[in-house]
């Protein structure tokens, strides 16, 4: 099982902890029927199932499980093209970018 937690979510833990005492196990509030895609899935498609499931971080896994990296919403936004593109360049580019397979803009190895 994989399991991705963010750095923010892990400071929220410990001040929950440290204001209402006790202890907490991160197995308590992490998520465990996690989203994920292959590398080979299309921006596009890792963009509309973010938008789908309302979630903002897709594990990139292999065939076998193992975890190979992180897509984000802010990679899919950061391969955007320019706005200040005009707009027939800006459609076509966007249509290039939006099929290249998400290994190319995932972080590898989080």
């Amino acid at each position: 099982m994989t399991v991705v937690l963010s750095a923010r979510y892990l400071v929220r833990l410990e001040n929950i902890k440290r204001n209402f005492g006790g202890s907490m196990f991160v197995s308590e509030r992490m998520s465990k029927d996690l989203t994920t895609v292959g590398p080979d899935m299309t921006i596009l498609e890792a963009k509309k199932l973010m938008v789908e499931k309302e979630i903002r971080h897709l594990p990139v896994i292999d065939a076998a499980g193992k975890l190979l990296g992180i897509v984000t919403d802010r990679d899919v936004r950061d391969a955007m093209p320019s706005t200040l593109l005009k707009k027939a360049d800006y459609d076509i580019t966007l249509a290039k970018i939006m099929n290249f397979p998400v290994r190319d803009i995932m972080t590898a190895n989080p």
